[in-house]
């Protein structure tokens, strides 16, 4: 990435150079080998491209020429061979003019009204034209998009060019950049225009935004409607539903007031965990509780999801929940048996708790997931962090 140390106009300092003007440019950051006849100096990133539509006009002294015909581009100091494909006719006469996709052999960067001249591979000059879309697209041409880029007119153009990124959106900025309209042109496009909106920076077809909100609040209710015990959708869910690009899917759910936003997720306003959940979830919890180290089998609920969300149960495995107290103290079992032996086996946790083999198993294995200790061969040993913490 160059930087700009000083201006010369015509061989004289300057601080702006102008259209037209003999410009020197005294550049850091990139060295004289670098650059070759044609490189563009640029200080937004513009990619360049292999296809252009373009409006191009023959000359009233040249030859016709066919659709598909292979000629040579001139664009500003550099130039490529092309194929010239008509919108809308197989032949263009002398002095016609036509729309038409250019396919270039070399990517060029170009803006929306650039210049170029065509000539012949002979190096006779034959027309030339004015560029239309500089990133063209699709097997053909757009008519209609070409000549709301052609009629200068950014109320006709901008709508357009945002119906053609309906779920990314673009800027002020990207919208001046891909049309060639200044930037105050395109926000009184914007401003005036009943069928884009605006989200943060973001320009959008309004119909868009409209289905997003819809695609997102339906994505919310079925969450609630199937987890009720966690109603929320994660960030990342969250922007699935609405179909949109990253940016513009964030800004949304910031313009979304009525969302309620928590740590674990964005839900529907008032859609918290209803009375009987809340009932069903306490009366498992104290059922957990009052068994221990020996818990029932249970079926995974909501209520039971609940109580895991929260802390208040942990998941053992084979259908098995036991509440948090429980588990803490059997993990602390494990830790003193382990430290006062050295080791801790099925069998020895198995009496120590005075439970049957199923659960003792469920325990070390649950002991195992949380780290605290580790399997060799038939025993199991704390692991270092907790040996450590002797």
């Amino acid at each position: 990435r160059p930087r700009v140390r000083g201006v010369q106009n015509h061989g004289h300092p300057a601080e702006v150079a102008y259209a037209g003007a003999r410009t020197a440019l005294d550049l850091t950051g990139v060295e004289a080998s670098e650059i070759e006849a044609g490189d563009v100096l640029l200080s937004y990133p513009i990619p360049a491209s292999r296809d252009l539509d373009a409006r191009v006009r023959l000359l009233e002294s040249a030859k016709p020429i066919a659709h598909g015909i292979r000629v040579r581009l001139h664009h500003g100091t550099r130039s490529t061979n092309v194929r010239v494909r008509l919108t809308d006719r197989e032949e263009l006469g002398p002095g016609a003019r036509a729309l038409a996709r250019l396919r270039l052999d070399e990517p060029f960067v170009t803006l929306r009204g650039d210049r170029f001249v065509l000539r012949s591979m002979d190096g006779v000059t034959v027309g030339g034209g004015t560029v239309l879309d500089p990133s063209a697209t699709g097997r053909r041409p757009d008519p209609s998009w070409l000549e709301a880029l052609e009629s200068d007119d950014a109320t006709r153009a901008v709508p357009l060019a945002l119906a053609r990124r309906p779920t990314e959106g673009m800027t002020t900025e990207d919208l001046s950049l891909a049309l060639g309209f200044p930037a105050n042109e395109v926000s009184r496009a914007v401003e005036t225009s009943a069928g884009v909106k605006t989200v943060g920076e973001i320009h959008v077809p309004a119909g868009e935004v409209a289905a997003a909100r819809g695609r997102l609040l339906q994505a919310l209710e079925r969450r609630a409607a199937e987890r009720p015990e966690s109603p929320e959708l994660t960030i990342a869910e969250a922007r699935t539903a609405t179909g949109l690009s990253t940016p513009l899917a964030d800004a949304l759910l910031a313009d979304m007031e009525t969302l309620r936003v928590t740590d674990t997720g964005i839900s529907l306003p008032n859609r918290g965990v209803s009375p009987e959940l809340e009932r069903e979830a306490n009366q498992l919890l104290e059922v957990l509780r009052a068994a221990g180290p020996q818990p029932p089998s249970a079926d995974y609920t909501p209520a039971t999801r609940l109580l895991l969300k929260r802390g208040d149960a942990v998941e053992l495995g084979n259908s098995l929940f036991a509440s948090r107290e429980a588990a803490e103290s059997v993990l602390e079992r494990i830790k003193t048996i382990c430290r006062e032996s050295g080791e801790i086996s099925l069998a020895g946790l198995r009496d120590s708790l005075g439970t049957s083999r199923k659960y003792a198993q469920a325990w070390l294995e649950y002991s195992d997931a949380c780290g605290v200790t580790s399997r060799t061969g038939d025993v199991r040993v704390l692991t270092r962090r907790h040996r450590q913490a002797m």
